[in-house]
Protein backbone atom coordinates (compact mmCIF):
# COMPACT_ATOMS: atom_id res chain seq x y z
CA UNK A 1 0.00 0.00 0.00
CA UNK A 2 1.23 3.48 -0.50
CA UNK A 3 0.94 6.53 2.20
CA UNK A 4 1.64 10.08 2.17
CA UNK A 5 1.93 12.08 5.03
CA UNK A 6 -0.39 15.25 5.53
CA UNK A 7 -0.61 18.36 8.23
CA UNK A 8 -3.55 20.39 9.64
CA UNK A 9 -4.18 23.60 7.60
CA UNK A 10 -6.38 24.94 10.56
CA UNK A 11 -4.84 23.76 13.24
CA UNK A 12 -7.42 21.57 15.55
CA UNK A 13 -9.63 20.67 12.11
CA UNK A 14 -9.18 17.73 9.59
CA UNK A 15 -11.06 19.50 6.83
CA UNK A 16 -8.57 20.92 5.23
CA UNK A 17 -4.82 18.77 4.84
CA UNK A 18 -1.42 20.12 3.69
CA UNK A 19 -0.26 16.53 2.11
CA UNK A 20 3.72 15.61 1.59
CA UNK A 21 5.81 12.83 0.01
CA UNK A 22 7.82 12.45 3.37
CA UNK A 23 7.45 12.82 6.87
CA UNK A 24 10.55 15.50 7.40
CA UNK A 25 8.70 17.45 4.69
CA UNK A 26 5.54 17.42 6.79
CA UNK A 27 7.08 18.33 9.60
CA UNK A 28 8.97 20.96 8.14
CA UNK A 29 6.24 23.16 6.41
CA UNK A 30 3.65 22.21 9.51
CA UNK A 31 5.90 24.10 11.67
CA UNK A 32 6.92 26.77 9.06
CA UNK A 33 2.80 26.94 8.86
CA UNK A 34 2.56 27.17 12.32
CA UNK A 35 4.96 30.11 12.81
CA UNK A 36 3.13 32.03 10.42
CA UNK A 37 -0.08 31.01 11.95
CA UNK A 38 1.39 32.70 15.50
CA UNK A 39 3.06 35.51 13.93
CA UNK A 40 -0.18 36.78 11.83
CA UNK A 41 -1.68 36.63 15.41
CA UNK A 42 1.32 38.79 17.21
CA UNK A 43 0.54 41.38 14.08
CA UNK A 44 -2.57 42.40 15.25
CA UNK A 45 -5.28 40.01 14.24
CA UNK A 46 -6.69 40.00 18.22
CA UNK A 47 -9.79 38.14 17.05
CA UNK A 48 -8.05 34.96 16.21
CA UNK A 49 -8.11 32.21 19.10
CA UNK A 50 -4.89 30.77 20.23
CA UNK A 51 -3.46 27.75 17.64
CA UNK A 52 -3.72 24.29 18.96
CA UNK A 53 -0.75 22.12 17.79
CA UNK A 54 -1.19 20.95 14.06
CA UNK A 55 -1.13 17.54 13.98
CA UNK A 56 0.40 15.47 11.44
CA UNK A 57 -1.08 12.38 9.85
CA UNK A 58 0.50 9.16 8.01
CA UNK A 59 -2.30 8.29 4.63
CA UNK A 60 -2.52 4.69 3.75
CA UNK A 61 -3.82 5.31 0.22
CA UNK A 62 -5.85 3.09 -1.91
CA UNK A 63 -4.54 1.70 -5.36
CA UNK A 64 -5.98 3.47 -7.70
CA UNK A 65 -9.13 1.75 -9.81
CA UNK A 66 -11.53 2.66 -12.17
CA UNK A 67 -14.43 1.89 -10.06
CA UNK A 68 -12.24 4.11 -7.35
CA UNK A 69 -12.12 7.30 -9.95
CA UNK A 70 -15.53 6.97 -11.23
CA UNK A 71 -17.21 8.84 -8.26
CA UNK A 72 -14.82 11.78 -8.64
CA UNK A 73 -15.21 12.14 -12.48
CA UNK A 74 -18.66 12.71 -11.52
CA UNK A 75 -18.27 14.66 -8.61
CA UNK A 76 -19.80 12.36 -6.34
CA UNK A 77 -16.35 11.99 -4.37
CA UNK A 78 -13.18 14.12 -3.89
CA UNK A 79 -10.28 12.81 -4.65
CA UNK A 80 -8.51 12.69 -1.06
CA UNK A 81 -11.88 10.91 -0.01
CA UNK A 82 -11.62 8.54 -2.38
CA UNK A 83 -8.00 7.94 -1.98
CA UNK A 84 -7.43 7.47 1.39
CA UNK A 85 -7.82 4.00 3.37
CA UNK A 86 -6.86 5.00 6.59
CA UNK A 87 -5.45 8.24 8.56
CA UNK A 88 -3.53 7.73 11.63
CA UNK A 89 -2.43 10.68 13.36
CA UNK A 90 1.62 10.47 13.82
CA UNK A 91 2.04 13.53 15.88
CA UNK A 92 1.76 16.96 16.09
CA UNK A 93 3.56 20.07 16.03
CA UNK A 94 3.56 22.60 18.92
Amino acid sequence: MSYLFAFQIVPGSDDLLGYCITLEEAVTKAAAHRKQLIRNQALGDEDSPLHPPIALYQLDLQPITLELLLPVFNKQQDLPQALIAQMTQIGAIE
